[in-house]
């Protein structure tokens, strides 16, 4: 169901892994990770991502978690402008 809800909204799904999601607009662009009943929702600036939470949010209950520090067992750093997977 929630792949319906991104597709009717402009989403396209990844030709490889099948749980992602993008959407680009204006130069921004959004992707939205599915795993089971959660989300992970990231872009190129806060605005697109806010918009893509808010739009979500208004289809299904949602409750935003803040920022990922891990991902399926993936630690995530933040220094700058760069992101580190661990």
């Amino acid at each position: 169901m929630k792949n319906y809800v991104l597709i009717c909204d402009g989403f396209s799904p990844n030709d490889v892994d099948k749980c992602v999601y993008s959407k680009s607009q204006n130069g921004k662009c959004v992707i939205i990770c599915l795993y089971v009943d959660d989300l992970l929702i990231f872009g190129t600036c806060i605005d697109i991502v806010s918009r893509t939470k808010f739009f979500l949010g208004s289809k299904f209950e949602m409750k935003d978690m803040g920022e990922a520090n891990v991902v399926l067992g993936v630690r995530i750093i933040r220094k700058g402008d760069s992101i580190l997977l661990s």
